[in-house]
């Protein structure tokens, strides 16, 4: 039940949109008592500037009837949340929800950042998100590799979370440092799988010396087995190997 004297603005419910899609119109609705609608002020708030800007955000009203346009950044895809502030002079409200733009064809999983940890600790748990069109977030399934596993074998990369909200914990081995890239491969179970990579760095401990240097540019390990080799030639990350 609304407040006598307070504004109001309608529920805007989530919703996803297509890359590529050059912009969306939403409607909403403003109300207020005691206020006419000509000195009500609306503006929107952007909680991901990267992909929807400020500048890519502008809506309209009258009498009380507005709509909002939405147009992503370009090549740009994830999770934006928009919130709609509404104030009549004395009070204030807001009405927040969530755009998700994402290829119409293939999942979705957000960036990881490069990392840096220290010998014998562990690294996370580190959220990121993935997401699909057409398939339910819970239903994707995910595989983890890492390219260095005299560091961090794969059984110690451990992804858990539900939905959308995902999150990774990394155990290196103990006394281990060097650097591995982990890659996070997300499937749809229709043939469609998106890569997300990033690396993993542990410093050598001060005053500690080794006759064998880590190099950053070794993907398997001298001595160790090819960590891919379990996957087929056409996987996108054997493919990517061979580049």
């Amino acid at each position: 039940m609304r407040a006598s004297g307070i504004p109001s603005v309608s529920k805007i419910p989530d919703r996803a949109m297509a890359r590529g899609t050059e912009a969306i119109s939403i409607p909403f609705f403003i109300m207020d008592d005691d206020t006419s609608f000509e000195s009500i002020r609306v503006s929107v708030q952007t909680q991901n500037a990267d992909l929807f800007p400020m500048g890519n955000i502008s809506h309209t009203c009258n009498m009380g009837a507005c709509s909002l346009t939405l147009m992503p950044a370009k090549n740009q895809m994830g999770r934006g949340r928009l919130v709609l502030v509404v104030q009549d002079g004395l009070n204030e409200v807001k009405a927040g929800f969530v755009v998700r733009v994402l290829d119409p064809d293939l999942p979705f999983v957000g960036p990881v950042g490069d990392m840096v940890g220290k010998v014998n600790q562990v690294i996370g748990p580190i959220a990121f998100m993935v997401d699909d069109m057409q398939t339910d977030p819970e239903l994707l399934s995910l595989e983890v590799m890492s390219s260095n596993l005299s560091m961090v074998p794969v059984e110690n990369i451990v992804v858990e979370g539900q939905g959308s909200e995902r999150a990774v914990t990394i155990t290196p081995l103990r006394d281990a440092y060097g650097m591995t890239e982990v890659t996070i491969a997300v499937s749809d179970g229709e043939g469609q799988t998106v890569l997300r990579s990033f690396r993993v760095d542990i410093p050598m401990p001060a005053g500690q010396k080794t006759s064998l240097p880590v190099s950053v540019r070794d993907a398997v390990p001298l001595g160790m087995p090819d960590p891919y080799s379990h996957l087929p030639e056409d996987h996108p990350v054997r493919q990517r190997m061979k580049r």
